[in-house]
């Protein structure tokens, strides 16, 4: 994971640098460029007999096409059935080794002549391995040029239980007219390098679980995505462990309904503008920035969230998080929003959050130890302000501003040095439950 070291003169940077630090490997081969409706690819070669690797991909005329795996085999594959292919060792040049200890093939992937490719799946499990339940390709570095991809048709590069631990770069050029970006490179844990800025976006609709468990990646640069008709973003970046920045501020998000899991368990994300999305239609976003622990800044207060519906854990456990920039939140529609901001230990304080009566707001902050203000009112469910750092009057605030329906229902305020000074009977005259 890369290190930051950064010098001020005064609130001026001295430096900057970009986050992504991958270079490619010197004793790789060189890989061409492909050409339009190609597909090249290094793949590495070890000294054992389990040197899997498949292509299914279907043709327009549905003809079979070429498969030259770089080891003296050409192959023709049938339209849209896999194809498998196990590299032998002693087939592969010597002078391709590397200092990772495989040697290296260059596969070259060509449609028939006259016709094209409507769909790829690189991710597909070698027919002959029913008994192993997920194994690693030894994909290393792929040029892709698809520019007769059909609507309706994918291109799966990642997937599961395949993963690609070794494919370190992908570079498309064009993925023709698919629709679907969902899962495009799902569990391709291995992943540090993509060409993200280049790609025309404009006819995309979902990227759900796009990068899915891409846990080396550190960068993506997506600010020049044309993102309008996208729908569903949930999991996009789940589990990208290593994702340090999303360059995403520009994005049109008007007709986005779900960011489920987003960006949730991605550690290390630091930096990423979310400010000027359009949440009008967002109905989800559970989990969506769940344990993003690096992360300082959220700004979600200019967000118009009218029709959400779950924002459970939405920020739950940003250890990090010291600021949202909500001045006044409303979520007229919501059902939950339990823990949405639980554990978050350096947020200082919450603007007013409007809740509606139907509202569950199970541990909403409980655990926030930094947390000194907060304007939530309308919560007519039990909840918790445990162990945060709420003073009487702010203890106060929070009763008064509670449902005046709190029968059978309890607020937890243990650990806030508050509790001193407070007055429960606030929130018990409404028939509440305070628990000290």
């Amino acid at each position: 994971m890369a290190t930051y070291i950064k010098a001020y003169q005064g609130t001026t940077p001295l430096f900057q640098s970009d986050a992504s630090t991958w270079t490619r490997p010197t004793d790789w081969l060189t890989l061409p460029v492909a050409a339009s409706g190609t597909i090249k690819g290094i793949h590495a070669v070890f000294n054992n007999t389990t040197n899997f690797a498949t292509v299914r991909a279907s043709t327009l005329s549905g003809a079979n096409y070429t498969i030259d795996w770089g080891d003296g085999v050409v192959e023709s594959a049938v339209s849209n059935a896999i194809t498998n292919h196990n590299y032998d060792w002693n087939n592969v040049s010597s002078a391709t080794i590397t200092s990772g200890g495989y040697r290296q093939a260059i596969v070259t992937i060509t449609p028939p002549s006259g016709s094209s490719f409507t769909q790829v799946f690189l991710s597909e499990k070698y027919t002959a391995t029913s008994g192993l339940q997920s194994y690693s390709t030894g994909w290393l570095d792929m040029n892709i040029n698809l520019p007769n991809l059909l609507t309706g048709q994918r291109l799966f590069i990642g997937g599961a239980p395949v993963r690609h631990a070794f494919l370190e770069r992908v570079n498309i050029t064009s993925w023709g007219n698919i629709t679907i970006a969902a899962s495009m490179f799902y569990n391709c844990t291995g992943l540090r390098e993509i060409n993200s800025a280049q790609w025309i976006t404009t006819a995309i609709t979902s990227f759900d679980s796009m990068f899915f468990n891409c846990q080396s990646i550190q960068v993506i640069d997506a600010s020049t995505w044309n993102t309008a008709a996208v729908t569903g973003m949930g999991n996009m970046f789940r589990s990208c462990k290593a994702l340090l920045e999303i360059r995403c501020a520009g994005w049109n998000t008007g007709a986005c309904t779900s960011f489920a899991f987003f960006a949730f368990d991605c550690v290390s994300l630091a930096k990423i503008d979310v400010s000027a999305w359009n949440t009008v239609n967002v109905t989800t976003l559970n989990n969506a920035f769940n344990a993003c622990n690096a992360l300082s800044e959220l700004a979600i207060g200019n967000w118009t969230l009218t029709n959400l519906v779950t924002g459970t854990n939405l920020v739950r456990e940003c250890l990090n998080l010291r600021e949202t920039n909500i001045t006044t939140l409303s979520l007229p529609a919501a059902t939950s929003v339990n823990a949405m901001f639980e554990n978050c230990y350096a947020l200082p304080s919450i603007g007013t959050v409007n809740i509606p009566s139907g509202a569950t707001a199970t541990s909403l902050c409980n655990g926030c130890n930094s947390l000194k203000s907060a304007g939530f009112t309308g919560i007519n469910a039990s909840t918790s302000f445990a162990n945060c750092m709420l003073s009487g009057t702010e203890l106060n605030a929070i009763y008064t501003a509670l449902s005046a329906t709190g029968t059978g229902k309890t607020i937890t305020v243990t650990g806030n040095f508050g509790t001193a000074t407070h007055n429960p009977a606030i929130a018990t005259a409404k028939g509440w439950t305070v628990t000290v």
